[in-house]
């Protein structure tokens, strides 16, 4: 009896459903990954480990303004410009030189590998110091910046990390070879004279008067005299709280990007005695600082720029921003880049190759409150509330230029497109049918009044789906756009956001219905089937037979191959609060996640698929 009731619950726990591990979410997109800063007159210049140079409009401190992006084929690590030139330490691709005179045009105009990793430069005359990490150092002559010459190449004692030139001398951050100095006379052998290995773990190095300032990432800042470059003498420590990767001094202070720890505000009026006399802590982790004027430039890495003043050194705070900011409306995925409506922010751009980790690439700041978002091949319509329709050529992903726009006279939410017609769900006012055959001047066909603001559109054989909320389901005719004419009305509760797959539409109605909506006949179209879930609805995707059907915190899954028998078959869970999704083509989740912008639930090529059916 003992064995049978054995074997009996043997059977019983191997025919049980085998419940999947919930879906692991990726992180929230990050700013960048800000690693080095120039400032020149009113323009400041960022590297982005991950997306090229990026440069920015500082006239007014508190309101940057992001001009271009040139994408580097390496991972930037150091920025200097001199006479409208760039030039970029590119890692593994050695020194990129840029044209940007004018920025909006930047382009590389020159190439020279280096042995190592080009990190931090600094251009002298005709002459680029490369600090070329496990390289040594380069010197490079650029008096034809499209035609680089190496001209010599130094092994370090330590890695490379940093570099500044003072008269005859390269000073070097080089890591456990502390700080060392190198005569560099005759810029095709230069020859190492003295050292400060004490500066271990040397990642950067300022250099004003007569002092060398240097960051290292273990102890901090050493301030050392350099009056005698044979003979470097320290003259002052200090221990910061975090992991020193870079310094700038101003005045009588030393600005120290502390990692982890933050902006460090050091007086360093007495060198013997540096102090810290202020702090402050930011979202991200701090690689690197500028300071001019009242204002300092911080790399805040992840969390991209942050300006922060520093008119009173003791009480610095952080006045503006750019990296990945915004609230995520709406969004759309192709290859490697996910588009977002975003908000005040306008059009962003995310890299997705690594889904996990989606990282802020660009911004195309808009006029209005980006919400809605319909994409083409090479063109992107963005509604913007108050500021009507805005069209965006995004062929480069890291340079999206607005061509065209139309202002229309209520609140664009939603915008779908229709070979040269453009219908967008304009609040109060109904649907406004624009002409988008000139993309750069569209022009209003006809305007189309609702019984209520339009939740959504979609297009379906020479009809348009409009729902409108309490006044249902609205099919018209707009087999000529100049004059829609009304097929027919469905009546339904709190009409949503409607999905069509082959002669079926899937309607949001009310609080947790799904109709499925037969409209073979557009003219007569009727519900015949419905789909309950027990959480309150924000919107569905529909990818081939999966409709996705979620709230603000969770995404359920039906298999609606047949739409008359659909099939519930996962339910997740999500992190924060969802405003639209869609599905890429690696069949991951893409969540539009409001402020943390694009977060993605890893559902495709391989991984977790849910947690059982619900």
């Amino acid at each position: 009896m003992r064995r049978i009731i054995s074997s009996l619950l043997l059977t019983l726990f191997l025919i049980q459903p085998c419940l999947a591990a919930p879906p692991e979410i990726g992180d929230p997109t990050k700013g960048g990954y800000a690693r080095k800063l120039f400032l020149k007159e009113n323009y400041l210049y960022l590297v982005d480990w991950y997306s090229g140079l990026h440069i920015y409009d500082v006239t007014f401190p508190y309101k940057l303004i992001h001009l271009t992006n040139v994408h580097t084929p390496g991972s930037p690590k150091g920025i200097y410009v001199q006479d409208n030139i760039a030039y970029v330490g590119d890692d593994d691709h050695g020194l990129e030189i840029m044209d940007v005179k004018n920025p909006l045009a930047s382009r590389i105009i020159g190439n020279v590998a280096t042995q190592g990793l080009a990190y931090i430069v600094q251009v002298v005359g005709n002459y680029v110091y490369v600090a070329d990490h496990r390289g040594g150092v380069s010197i490079i002559d650029v008096k034809n910046p499209a035609r680089p010459e190496l001209l010599s190449r130094f092994e370090t004692k330590g890695l490379a990390w940093g570099i500044a030139v003072k008269g005859n001398y390269a000073l070097v951050a080089a890591d456990k070879g502390g700080l060392l100095v190198v005569d560099i006379v005759n810029p095709r052998k230069p020859m190492l004279v003295s050292s400060y290995p004490a500066a271990i773990n040397a990642e950067d190095v300022f250099v004003k008067d007569n002092f060398a300032y240097v960051a290292s990432y273990y102890t901090g800042l050493h301030i050392i005299d350099i009056q005698n470059p044979l003979r470097p003498r320290g003259v002052g420590f200090l221990k910061t709280p975090g992991n020193a990767r870079g310094v700038f001094v101003s005045g009588q202070y030393a600005y120290v990007a502390d990692w982890k720890s933050g902006l460090q505000v050091i007086d360093v009026s007495n060198p013997a005695r540096p102090a810290i006399a202020g702090s402050l802590e930011t979202s991200g982790m701090v690689w690197d600082v500028k300071v001019r004027g009242d204002y300092a430039y911080i790399a805040d890495w992840e969390s991209g720029i942050k300006v922060i003043n520093v008119s009173n050194p003791r009480r610095p705070y952080e006045v503006a921003g750019y990296g990945y900011y915004g609230y995520a409306h709406d969004l759309y995925t192709k290859g490697k880049y996910a588009y977002i409506a975003n908000g005040s922010q306008g059009f962003q751009v995310i890299d997705i190759s690594n889904p996990a980790n989606p990282t802020w690439v660009t911004t195309l700041e808009l006029p209005g409150d980006s919400q809605g978002l319909l994409m083409q091949e090479s063109l992107a319509f963005v509604a913007a509330g108050d500021a009507g329709l805005h069209i965006i050529d995004y062929s480069d992903p890291y340079k999206p230029v607005r061509i065209g726009g139309y202002d229309t006279p209520g609140i664009a939410g939603k915008v779908v497109v229709d070979g040269t017609s453009a219908y967008i769900a304009d609040g109060e006012v109904g649907v406004q049918i624009v002409d988008v055959s000139e993309s750069v001047k569209p022009k209003l066909v006809a305007t189309y009044a609702t019984e209520e603001s339009p939740r959504d559109l979609i297009l379906h054989k020479g009809y348009l789906l409009i729902a409108e909320g309490d006044a249902g389901l609205e099919v018209v005719d707009i087999s000529n756009p100049a004059m829609p004419v009304r097929a027919s009305l469905f009546h339904a509760r709190g009409a949503g956001p409607v999905r069509i797959k082959d002669t079926f539409a899937f309607l949001t109605s009310g609080r947790g219905k799904v109709l499925v909506i037969d409209i073979a006949d557009p003219k007569s179209i009727k519900e015949v089937r419905e789909i309950s879930v027990d959480y309150k609805i924000k919107g569905i995707y529909l990818k081939g037979d999966q409709l996705y059907i979620y709230s603000e915190k969770e995404v359920g899954i039906f298999n609606v191959s047949d739409p008359m028998k659909p099939v519930s078959t996962a339910k997740h869970d999500t992190t924060g609060s969802i405003s639209t999704i869609t599905v890429g083509e690696d069949n991951h989740i893409y969540l539009a996640a409001g402020g943390e912008g694009l977060r993605v639930m890893l559902t495709g090529n391989g991984a977790s698929s849910g947690n059982g059916v619900q």
